[in-house]
């Protein structure tokens, strides 16, 4: 014995109340999909780490496929909105630009070095100066990386590659063109050689 049902002889208030039903089930996981990620979405850098690795440490069994799921929203977060790397967790633009700035500190000198000062003196001073921000350190890096172009005479190229501006010699990176002093071109050099 089999069982057929036809849609078409279920009353047309059943079928709407069904339809309904269905609807505001529909609506339901909405809501909840909805609320969910935007509550992922209003963390900081350091709640979603530590979200992260819960739910990392939560889906580590056969059951954990919806943890697995949200660790991977918490990574997509983490990685398109705070540019943090999804392996290391390390924001490495922030941490080059860091790295930039203390390298420059390191090289200035001219800077004489501060007066020691009493109790006194740090009630009257100012309050210091907030860091720099992101956009700041990136024009600062900018400026630095077209100071550098313009004393090997070099242009840029695709990507991270440069041009020599005379003999058209391209470098993987501005740092292998550094690795010789700005006259010692070895594409001018022979070409200087052999025209």
């Amino acid at each position: 014995m089999t069982f057929f049902f036809n849609p078409a002889d279920i009353p047309e208030e059943e079928r709407l109340r069904m339809q309904r039903e269905h609807d505001r089930r529909i609506m339901e996981m909405q809501d909840y999909r909805h609320s969910v990620h935007s509550f992922f979405a209003e963390l900081s850098v350091e709640q979603m780490t530590l979200m992260r690795r819960l739910l990392s440490d939560l889906g580590n069994d056969d059951s954990g496929k919806l943890c697995n799921y949200f660790e991977g929203v918490t990574v997509g977060i983490l990685e398109s909105k705070f540019n943090v790397c999804p392996s290391c967790g390390v924001n490495h633009d922030m941490e080059f630009l860091e790295s930039l700035n203390k390298d420059d500190d390191a090289l200035d000198v001219d800077e004489p070095e501060p007066a020691e000062t009493s109790e006194m003196d740090f009630k009257s001073e100012e309050p210091t100066k907030p860091e720099k921000s992101l956009k700041e350190l990136q024009a600062a890096a900018e400026a630095r990386r077209q100071s550098k172009l313009d004393e090997y005479n070099l242009s840029r190229g695709l990507g991270s590659q440069v041009i020599c501006k005379n003999c058209s010699m391209i470098y993987p990176s501005l740092k292998d063109r550094m690795l010789r002093e700005p006259d010692q071109c070895p594409g001018c050099e022979q070409k200087s050689k052999w025209g």
